[in-house]
């Protein structure tokens, strides 16, 4: 009994246990008794109390197989091994720290505490960097103090690729590739209260006859607003011509021009004292020339301003447009029109040559100010108002040598322009807009989300913004001034974002006002949402099709029985046929489904309705229509 004693005193006393394994070891029932507590003690061996080191070969017992041994059987891997042992030995055994033992210049002392101690230092360096992560975060201390973020205005418009601003509403033109007018989420969207609110324009406002295709969503390619009437917005669309707004906005209708050769526009440009002069380009199409037009009366009548025959005017300075002009850039501004041509290898037997080209009466005579080197593409131009001068800023792309886009300050106003470079980019720049008040730079906006501000009168001056970590790869974006001054409004990735001060994640993620939040499905409950569109009339829609509006007593007002997506929708997060509309309102329901028939509970009285078709004219509460799964 004292040896068993002994055995266990010395096997609880002790931190490490070496046993050293040979058949003359394992024949030992003592030995076994020792191992057999030690497994005990530690069973999962976390804490490694048994240490086994194999000194000859020998058939090992699963209670010590499966821990890891010091392999001392081949003499060559001796020094490696007796290293191991040595490390394992050492993490039990207390190390004095270098500034007690040795001084604090002493690194081996340092190397052998740091080793000994490594968990510790480990764990204590996760617990300190997450007091002051937390301190940090709830204190706002740097790097987590509020700052400059583009903080997302609620809009989501997959399909938006222009933004103006049209007085104290903003609007997000989207384009349509696609037939049909029961697409939802295409268009324009408006938003008012300086953009806090957004409310999509419902189809019914966008969809036109268009021969040989029938009813069509406008695909609007452009938007122009006169400044001093900025209620008045033009529209300029690649399949039904021209649309125009008197209200910023909320109602359209298509103006049925006289002179227009094409449907087909590509640009569109409003004199800014004037809503009713109106310039637009077509689109390039191989079944007819691309063109520059004008209107007088906001675009009932349209004169072609290129290919200038026998009515061509007899120009003092410059010369009428003889040829067909290929329009990239349109800008009007109260003393000029500017063209900057597009493709620069259009054919030259047809077409003018590239370059920018100014008029000052109006569109009639013109004069090439810049040729763009025989090879740049015009992107975009802007005036400086605010600049003395009125220089012009125009945007270039080089598709011939280095790919690059470049910002030039043209002084229209001198004699002989000159092109004098501000900056150049190896990114496509998608927009420039200039800015206001006491703030006469510029700002670019890249397709990677990226936004700069600059001067024109300092080239070498440009500083970067923050960046939008939406557009990753590349989106389409566009700017337009805000409603108030300092930096413009950015879209970018179907989404608007102003420059403001902000919480530091928006940094991060701005693509949304507040931090995304999961929420999982509730098994066997289909929860619906009501999104409410046109409060005139009740009607439904389900996966992007047509249905009939369905007007009731609780709703007044016309309806518009050949669109349904102007309605109320209600849309649900798991897959389902049924559409449902409610008297008065939209109401949230729950909808449990089986095989045989689809049952609608109503969530405030708890009456159950269901079948294929449910009248209910005495609980005049709802009725429910069933689609044909697809």
């Amino acid at each position: 009994m004292p040896r068993i004693e002994n055995i266990e005193r010395a096997v609880e006393n002790s931190r490490r246990t070496i046993v050293v394994l040979t058949p003359a070891w394992l024949d030992s029932e003592w030995n076994a008794f020792e191992a057999l507590l030690l497994r005990t003690m530690d069973p999962a061996a976390r804490q490694r109390r048994l240490l086994p080191v194999l000194l000859k070969p020998c058939e090992l017992p699963e209670l010590i197989g499966a821990l890891e041994k010091v392999d001392l059987t081949v003499e060559r891997h001796w020094e490696r091994q007796i290293q191991r042992l040595a490390r394992d030995i050492e993490d039990v055994l207390p190390v004095s720290p270098p500034w007690k033992e040795g001084g604090v210049r002493d690194f081996t002392q340092w190397r052998r505490w740091l080793r000994r101690y490594r968990r510790e230092l480990r764990r204590g360096t996760v617990a300190a960097c997450a007091v002051w992560l937390v301190g940090s975060l709830a204190l706002q201390l740097p790097p987590f103090q509020p700052r400059q973020v583009w903080m997302s205005l609620g809009l989501r418009a997959p399909s938006a690729t222009k933004l103006v601003r049209a007085g104290d509403v903003l609007l997000a033109g989207g384009t349509n590739e696609e037939r049909g007018c029961e697409l939802l989420e295409r268009g324009l969207w408006r938003g008012v209260n300086s953009g806090a609110t957004w409310q999509p324009i419902h189809a019914s406002a966008l969809c036109f006859e268009r021969p040989g295709q029938g009813e069509v969503l406008a695909d609007i390619v452009d938007l122009a607003v006169a400044e001093a009437q900025p209620e008045r917005i033009y529209a300029a669309t690649s399949d039904v011509g021209l649309l125009r707004s008197d209200d910023a906005g909320q109602t359209w209708r298509r103006i049925d021009s006289t002179g227009l050769e094409s449907s087909q526009l590509g640009r569109v440009a409003v004199d800014p004292h004037d809503a009713e002069r109106v310039f637009v380009a077509l689109a390039f199409n191989p079944a007819w020339p691309e063109g520059l037009y004008r209107s007088a009366d906001g675009g009932q009548h349209w004169q072609r301003l290129d290919r200038r025959g026998s009515d061509a005017p007899a120009c003092e300075w410059g010369m009428a447009l003889t040829r067909t002009l290929s329009v990239g850039v349109l800008l009007v501004t109260p003393q000029r029109v500017v063209i900057g041509t597009g493709d620069p290898y259009r054919p030259t037997d047809t077409y003018l040559p590239s370059g920018l080209y100014v008029s000052t009466d109006g569109g009639d005579c013109w004069e090439r100010i810049d040729d763009g080197e025989g090879h740049y593409q015009y992107v975009t131009a802007i005036d400086l108002p605010a600049v003395p001068g009125r220089p012009l800023l125009v945007l270039t792309k080089d598709w011939w040598e280095d790919g690059f886009s470049r910002l030039w300050r043209l002084d229209v106003a001198s004699p002989s322009p000159e092109r004098r470079l501000l900056w150049a980019y190896a990114h496509g720049v998608r927009a420039v807009i200039a800015g206001d008040g006491d703030n006469p730079g510029w700002y670019a906006a890249t397709d990677l989300g990226e936004v700069l501000h600059g001067s024109p009168d300092a080239p070498d001056r440009v500083e970067r913004l923050p960046r939008i970590t939406c557009c990753m790869l590349a989106c389409d974006v566009a700017l337009a001034p805000d409603v108030g001054e300092g930096p413009p409004v950015l879209l970018a990735g179907g989404r608007v974002f102003r420059l403001t001060d902000g919480p530091w994640w928006h940094e991060v993620w701005p693509c949304t006002k507040r931090l995304p939040l999961a929420i999982p499905p509730i098994p066997g409950v289909w929860l619906w949402r009501a999104i409410p569109a046109c409060p005139p009339c009740c009607a439904v829609s389900w996966m992007g099709k047509a249905c009939p509006i369905l007007p009731t007593d609780g709703c007044s007002g016309n309806c518009v029985p050949r669109h349904c997506s102007a309605s109320p929708r209600l849309m649900p997060n798991r897959g389902s046929s049924a559409l449902t509309r409610g008297n008065s309102d939209c109401r949230t329901l729950t909808d449990r489904t089986s095989d045989a028939q689809q049952r609608f509970k109503r969530v405030d009285t708890g009456q159950v309705y269901g079948g294929q078709k449910d009248d209910v004219d005495e609980a005049d509460q709802y009725e429910s229509w069933h689609l044909p799964r697809s």
